[in-house]
């Protein structure tokens, strides 16, 4: 196993064989994406903001309808201005089964994100896919490069309670005694802890989410100095793209990585460019 694999910092992007030869290694880049395009459907459900009164005021006449609605529109273009992109982390639960700090030995397999059944088989195109190793830190500094602010956060799994209905309405009480901008802010500083909740169910990706608001379709970001591993399950990859991935692990100086999965558990081979 890479050392470069056992550090805390790494993370994990699972994807298509086409869509990281095409996009993300040919250019060199990956991009955050519109939050409609997940699959989950309670994060890519339009919101239902009703205008309303909570509780009793005493003057209904104050209430500025124009003010609601257009409170609303812009909570709408912000809402649909959310770009974002996941990643899996290394599980530091099994961080006192793995000597990490000595970066000897591998530990057990499931400390780390590369090695998920069920993330090669939904987010890995069913094992025919590819796993990229990045460097969060440097991730970051990138982005920071580019000027895009960025949300950051670890998912947190609820049970029940997350699919309970949760109320996106705007309070006209509340938004009478204050400015939009002001109360928009408020408003995304409660709707934003939602960004990083998912059902219990999804716990084992151990998911980390970086999101921002854009204009902009995409917001890409440069990963060329952040690629630490180009990560394939043997017999599932056709021969004929291997030797891409090679030059690509040499291209980016990154290490080339194969798992197998069989009946004589899991074997490891890697290659460091």
């Amino acid at each position: 196993m890479p050392n470069e694999y056992k550090e805390l910092d790494v993370v994990y992007h699972y994807t298509k064989l086409s869509t990281s030869l095409e996009m993300i290694l040919h250019k060199g880049e990956l991009r955050l994406t519109p939050r409609k395009n997940t699959t989950d459907p309670f994060e890519n459900n339009k919101p239902f903001i009703s205008i309303g009164a909570v509780g009793y005021y005493d003057d209904l006449v104050k209430l500025d309808s124009n003010k609601g609605l257009k409170t609303k529109q812009i909570i709408v273009e912000k809402y649909n201005s959310i770009r974002q992109i996941s990643f899996c982390l290394n599980d530091k639960s099994h961080l006192n089964k793995i000597p990490i700090e000595n970066h000897c030995g591998s530990g057990p397999y499931e400390y780390y994100g590369c090695i998920k059944p069920r993330m090669w088989d939904q987010y890995g195109d069913s094992y025919k896919g590819i796993c990229l190793a990045f460097s969060l830190n440097q991730i970051i500094e990138n982005l920071k490069k580019n000027n895009i602010k960025i949300i950051k956060g670890k998912i947190k799994y609820m049970k029940n309670s997350y699919i309970e209905k949760f109320d996106y309405g705007i309070d006209e009480n509340e938004l009478d005694n204050s400015e939009i901008s002001a109360y928009i802010n408020k408003y995304f500083e409660r709707v934003e802890k939602r960004f990083f909740t998912k059902h219990h169910d999804y716990k084992d990706e151990n998911e980390l989410r970086l999101f921002t608001y854009s204009e902009n379709q995409f917001v890409p970001f440069d990963i060329s100095n952040c690629l630490v591993g180009i990560i394939y399950c043997k017999n599932f990859v056709p021969n004929v793209y291997l030797k891409l991935l090679e030059t690509y692990a040499q291209t980016y100086f990154s290490n080339l990585t194969r798992i197998s999965f069989g009946n004589n558990g899991i074997r490891i081979e890697n290659t460091k460019y």
